[in-house]
Formats: structure tokens, sequence, C-alpha cells
């Protein structure tokens, strides 16, 4: 399910970048995805046709937090990393049957992972 969908443009006119923010249950303890769509050179296309160029899944994000950075270099997004030490030590002790109703425990402190945007429309 998406959660949020947002245009940026890219320096020097190089293109477009759409940042969506999902939900995902391809990814065992990283329910959350975001994905990066590019249109370069400003080509007209429609944004559900093109590839996904770019993707990350975490534990948690706040949907509405892409923005662009100060310096306009990279697009960040405010999100909580998996406790990966505690969810590897659930998922060893649990059963099959228990391992799919296993949620992860996310990280109590938020962190911005960003997209550096001189990686795409070259």
């Amino acid at each position: 399910m998406v959660l949020s969908e947002r245009i940026f443009n890219l320096p020097q006119s190089r293109g477009s970048i759409q940042l969506i923010t999902r939900t995902s249950s391809v990814s065992l303890g990283h329910p959350f995805r975001i994905e990066i769509k590019t249109m370069c050179q400003n080509k007209k296309t429609d944004w559900a046709k093109l590839p996904i160029s770019d993707s990350e899944t975490v534990c948690d994000l706040q949907p509405n937090s892409p923005h662009l950075t100060e310096d306009g270099k990279k697009i960040s997004v405010i999100i909580k990393e998996t406790d990966s030490e505690h969810f590897n030590e659930q998922s060893r002790l649990a059963s099959p049957k228990e391992l799919e109703k296993l949620k992860p425990i996310c990280k109590s402190m938020s962190k911005e992972f960003s997209f550096s945007l001189d990686e795409y429309c070259h």
C-alpha cells in the first residue's frame, strides 16, 4: 500500500525523481519500502510505467518526511532501523509458524536516510 508520493526536480534540469513510501511484506524485519523512480531530461512519461531505480527497506518511516537537504544534493527520509540483535534472537527461538507472525522491533532513535541526487540522470 502506498503511503506517500513526492516529486523532486534534479539540479541542472537533469530530470525529476519520484519518491514513493509504501508498506512491504517482502523483506522480513523491514515492513516499509522507499522507492525512487527517475524521469531523466524531463521526458514526459507516466510515472507508473517507469522502473524502480533505487529502493531501501526499513523498519519504520515517517511517510511525509521526504525532503531535499539544505544543500539540495540529497533527498532525506526520517526512518527507524530494525533492532537487529533483538529481532535475530527472536527469529532463532521462533518456530516456523511463529516466524510468520514475528514483528520487527525498531530502534527507538529516528535518523535520516538519504539518497544522493548525483547518482541519477547523468
